[in-house]
């Protein structure tokens, strides 16, 4: 899925709202200072010391076997 085009929100394993994803590859903080947390590539988690994280498949995050985080159209 391309998240590049479009809003979504990005929550992690607990569901704690975590950032937001706004057309772009970036996962930002909530807020007005928009702090970069994570970046996407095509289905790939990355963050933002260019680590690669996990994949992504149907809106999971899976790091390590585990699902961490959820991306959920706005």
């Amino acid at each position: 899925m391309d998240y590049t085009q479009g809003r979504y929100n990005v929550y992690d394993e607990w569901g704690n709202w975590i950032g937001r994803i706004d057309g772009d590859e970036f996962v930002r903080t909530p807020g007005a200072n928009g702090q970069l947390l994570y970046r996407l590539e095509e289905d790939e988690f990355y963050d933002m010391n260019g680590g690669f994280m996990g994949h992504i498949s149907n809106g999971q995050v899976v790091v390590a076997g585990v699902k961490r985080f959820v991306i959920l159209a706005e």
